[in-house]
C-alpha cells in the first residue's frame, strides 16, 4: 500500500522536489515497518495521514488509481493468481477482494480481475479533500475478519463452502473463517502457521518461470 501510495505522489513530482521527497519518504517507512510489524491495523491508520490535504472529487481519484494500476499495481499481478481467479469464477465463486489498501485504489484491479466486491479501507473526506483518517478501523487482522463475516451474513454466505488466500500473518483471522485456506507466498509468520494449520502454501511469483503450486 505504501508503494502505491508513492507511485501515485511522485507521477508528476518535479526532478528537485523528488530528490528531497524520497530519502524523507524512505526514513517514514522505516517507520511504518516498525508499526506495521506490531500492528498492522495501527499501520493502516497511520498510514492514512499520508493522504490529508489531497483531493478527494471523483477526477482526482480516479486520477490516482489509473497512476497506480498503471505504475505499479498491473506488472504486480501473479499469473497463477489470475488464472485461479479465472478457475474460480468459472466454477461458479464469486471472487471478493479483501485487502488493507484504499478502496479507489484498487478500483481498477478489481475490474481487470473480474472481481464481485472490493472490501478494502475507505478514507475519510471533507469539504473536497481527504482528511487523514480512515472512516472506521484499519482492515486488518480482527477487522479484516469481522467485514468478511459482515459480507457473508449480507449476502447469505455459507463461507464453509468458500475458499481464502492470504499472504501475511494479520491474514489469519479471515483463513479461519472460511472452508478451504491458502498461504500464497507467505510471510515466515504465516508459512509456520500455515504449516501448523495443515493449509495449502503456494508459491505464486511475477515470473511466470518462478515455482507455482504447492510446498
Amino acid at each position: 500500500v505504501v508503494a502505491q501510495y508513492a507511485a501515485c505522489r511522485l507521477e508528476n513530482m518535479p526532478a528537485w522536489l523528488k530528490f528531497f521527497w524520497v530519502p524523507f519518504y524512505l526514513l517514514k517507512c522505516v517507520l511504518y515497518l516498525i508499526v506495521d510489524s506490531f500492528n498492522r491495523s495501527a499501520f493502516n491508520t497511520v498510514f492514512a495521514r499520508d493522504f490529508r490535504g489531497l483531493p478527494s472529487d471523483p477526477d482526482a481519484k480516479a486520477a490516482m488509481a489509473a497512476t497506480v494500476y498503471d505504475a505499479y499495481l498491473r506488472r504486480n499481478i501473479f499469473p497463477a493468481a489470475a488464472r485461479t481467479i479465472a478457475e474460480l469464477k468459472s466454477d461458479g465463486f464469486d471472487v471478493v477482494l479483501v485487502t488493507g489498501s484504499i478502496d479507489f485504489l484498487v478500483a481498477p484491479l478489481a475490474r481487470d480481475l473480474g472481481a464481485t466486491e472490493v472490501i478494502a479501507n475507505t478514507l475519510e473526506e471533507k469539504d473536497g479533500r481527504f482528511t487523514g483518517s480512515l472512516v472506521g478501523d484499519g482492515g486488518s487482522d480482527e477487522e479484516k475478519r469481522a467485514r468478511v463475516l459482515a459480507y457473508a451474513e449480507k449476502r447469505g454466505v455459507d463461507l464453509a463452502a468458500w475458499r481464502a488466500f492470504g499472504d501475511s500473518i494479520a491474514d489469519v483471522p479471515m483463513l479461519e473463517c472460511v472452508g478451504e485456506s491458502f498461504a500464497v507466498s507467505p510471510s515466515a509468520k504465516l508459512r509456520t502457521e500455515a504449516t501448523r494449520r495443515g493449509w495449502d502454501v503456494l508459491e505464486w511469483t511475477v515470473d511466470e518461470n518462478g515455482a507455482e503450486g504447492n510446498a
